[in-house]
């Protein structure tokens, strides 16, 4: 649950059936949905089938085994009142993903061949809230089964099991005049175990404790937010293998830790504008797959570094807004000046036809920005104009361009808002537009990321048949069929090309 659906208003009971299909899939994602209140408790569970073939290119050509099929199953229960609340979420979700290498067959099949993956994934989760006079205590503690199958030519080549048990616990003190503080702690429990022979990752534990305590202060027009914070984690692996095969994993027991904060002000300088400005001590510690990672992961070869140390670095970044009843504009800037960055990157080499990746670290430092308008004028309300563009830039501090750094992007949106009768009400007719300009700072084994434009169109409507409630729409992703290649694209160093012309018809119907 990234963003949990909603349960349905007071004393309320709905059930929608919702489908998509995509043309140049030829594939369908189906959901169906019941949820319902009644007094305080609250209850919904919703299941989906999506299910695609391997995509089409603006060439034409179907670039094989890039397709797959999800099943998933969602359930929510919620308790309401004055004293607590409580959300508890269950997830499961299978799938089965091609990996893809090169164009091969072509076909609309979507049963599984070749080389791919089948993920089971269980995910719960117990969101609470206790309300005492002083302060609301907030927990939110989940657990998370993961379990990866890798299939090569039928045969079951890899099995991992990863189980994480992850806390946030959160003391919300009341307002006292202008002051409004947090303090919390979070942290993790992760398992990494493996059921098979061959091996990406070794049987491990990491362990993660962090402490915190945020801030906020009003005065005049302003508000000052700081925040402090303490974290550890401890990532401790088993041996694996013979010392000079290539299979051969060492033990690791590395323990890492630092303290981080922040401070912030926002002001509103004048009617309209508002400002932000925060500075920030951050740190991030390496993960399982950064520090171990030997093998074969999703169409490449990729082999971690044990000697990885944590991440720090200080960040500042800006942001003016402008805002009426007509206009929205916006700029953002930041600088970002990192210690021990730690990035993958293209080594050069070849295992067995695959890319093989490394995972290095260097000081380094990012910066860029962000702009953009949103224009809707007072006697056309049905007109709406958005742009921005996005630009970010990343170097080694001996001089050289950091890996897998987007060129400037710029979009563009169009957006026709109306209501044709009481019944038919809500349509849209909307284009977008993106801009993606050549990236030519690259690092030393990568590809000049090449410059592209995409239109895309769509258009729908909300209307209603007695109570059935739906909503339609159409929309044509990339309409001139344009080939390209995103520079970040994992497929970039295959030279194939990301999904062509895609027509999608969808509807949801709600009861």
């Amino acid at each position: 649950y990234l963003v949990p659906e909603k349960f349905e208003n007071t004393n309320k009971t709905s059930a929608n059936l919702s489908s998509t299909f995509q043309s140049n899939t030829i594939g369908f994602n189906n959901s169906l949905g019941v949820k319902t209140t009644k007094n305080k408790l609250q209850f919904l569970a919703r299941g989906s089938y999506n299910t695609q073939s391997d995509y089409k290119t603006g060439d034409a050509i179907r670039v094989s085994n890039s397709r797959f099929n999800t099943k998933d199953f969602k359930a929510g229960f919620g308790y309401d009142n004055s004293k607590f609340k409580t959300d508890i979420r269950y997830n499961y979700n299978q799938s089965h993903n091609g990996i893809t290498h090169e164009i091969g067959k072509q076909s609309t099949s979507k049963k599984m061949e070749d080389t791919y993956q089948k993920l089971n994934n269980h995910i719960i989760s117990a969101k609470n809230n206790f309300y005492f006079k002083a302060f609301t205590l907030k927990t939110n503690i989940g657990f998370t089964q993961h379990n990866r199958n890798l299939f090569k030519n039928g045969k079951k080549k890899i099995e991992m099991d990863l189980n994480t048990f992850n806390y946030d616990v959160k003391t919300h003190f009341i307002n006292t005049g202008d002051f409004e503080t947090i303090i919390g702690t979070q942290g993790m429990y992760q398992t990494n175990r493996n059921n098979s022979e061959n091996i990406f990752l070794p049987n491990a534990t990491t362990i993660d404790f962090g402490v915190f305590a945020t801030s906020n202060y009003d005065f005049k027009n302003n508000t000052l937010q700081v925040g402090i914070r303490f974290d550890n984690r401890n990532i401790n692996t088993e041996t694996h293998g013979k010392l000079g095969n290539s299979n051969y994993f060492k033990a690791l027991d590395k323990n890492l830790n630092n303290f981080s904060g922040a401070i912030g002000l926002r002001s509103d300088l004048a009617k309209n504008f508002v400002s932000r400005i925060n500075l920030a001590l951050g740190f991030r510690a390496p993960n399982l797959s950064e520090l171990t990672s030997n093998g074969f992961h999703e169409g490449r070869f990729e082999f971690g570094n044990n000697e990885l140390d944590n991440e720090k670095n200080f960040q500042i970044d800006a942001n003016l807004e402008y805002s009426n009843t007509t206009t929205e504009f916006f700029i953002n800037g930041f600088y970002n000046s990192i210690q021990n960055y730690i990035f993958l990157e293209p080594s050069g080499k070849v295992i067995n036809n695959f890319n093989v990746y490394t995972y290095n670290q260097d000081d380094s430092k990012l910066y860029g920005g962000e702009f953009g308008f949103h224009f809707h004028p007072e006697n056309y309300t049905w007109l709406h104009l958005k742009s921005s563009g996005e630009y970010v830039r990343g170097k080694i501090n001996t001089g050289e361009d950091l890996p897998r750094i987007p060129g400037f992007t710029n979009k563009n949106n169009i957006k026709f808002d109306f209501t044709l009768t009481d019944k038919l009400s809500s349509n849209y007719i909307v284009i977008n537009n993106r801009n993606t300009f050549k990236q030519s700072k690259i690092s030393e084994h990568e590809d000049i990321g090449e410059a592209f434009s995409l239109i895309d169109i769509g258009l729908g409507s909300n209307f209603t048949i007695g109570k059935l409630k739906t909503k339609f729409f159409i929309n044509v992703n990339n309409l001139l069929n344009t080939n390209y290649i995103d520079h970040l694209s994992v497929l970039k160093e295959e030279n194939i090309a990301n999904m062509g012309r895609n027509i999608v018809f969808g509807f949801d119907f709600k009861l």
